[in-house]
């Protein structure tokens, strides 16, 4: 049976576009890493309020730090820029494997005080940040220390957001934005411990 070229074209390429439109496009600023591969992340963080605590009053975020976690839009932009009240806070949770590291820490001038311990293998840092003090909250961010030789370009952690209802993972993998931040404090394992409460 002769099959026409004019009938098999319109058809491969109807099913090329289907399978685009399934795929999605990856969102700007966001790994590419499927969610889905690693479903344990999320199921190990949702238990993150029972972990310890590294500051128990919530700590204002930097304004460019902010804009730096995600990739705001024009609008918030413009709101920070004009809104002298615009601020965000952070309230940070470590697992157990993790508190260790966190809490050993160096004197820094002019008295501030830093971690530099490295972090085991399987600890896990999460960030609430919420819109105003006691307000609600607009994201999470998440990182996991894996295996060396996972990320040696960002001390082998894992970068990872969820959405306000840790009800599923919204970027996941070595995310660009957040390792251009991290790598500026390779002598502190590539985290910030500026926020934490003296323990």
């Amino acid at each position: 049976m002769k099959i026409q070229t004019q009938t098999l074209i319109p058809a491969a390429l109807a099913i090329v576009a289907v399978t685009i439109a399934g795929w999605g496009w990856p969102e700007r600023g966001k790994s590419t890493t499927s969610a889905q591969k690693e479903p344990e992340l999320l199921a190990a963080v949702r238990e993150y309020q029972q972990w310890t605590v590294a500051n128990k009053e919530p700590k204002v975020m930097a304004r460019a730090i902010d804009l730096l976690c995600r990739m705001p839009t024009p609008e918030e932009l413009k709101k920070a820029e004009q809104d002298p009240h615009y601020q965000k806070f952070i309230k940070v949770f470590v697992n157990s494997i993790g508190e260790k590291a966190m809490f050993n820490t160096l004197e820094m001038p002019p008295g501030t005080r830093i971690s530099g311990a490295a972090f085991p293998v399987g600890s896990i840092i999460v960030k609430e940040k919420r819109i105003g003090k006691e307000g609600e909250i607009e994201l999470f961010t998440v990182m996991r220390k894996r295996e060396k030789g996972y990320n040696p370009e960002c001390g082998d952690w894992e970068f990872a957001t969820v959405d306000p209802k840790m009800a599923k993972l919204t970027s996941q993998g070595k995310i660009e934005l957040c390792m251009s931040c991290h790598q500026e404090q390779s002598k502190f394992d590539y985290t910030f411990r500026t926020y934490f409460d003296k323990k």
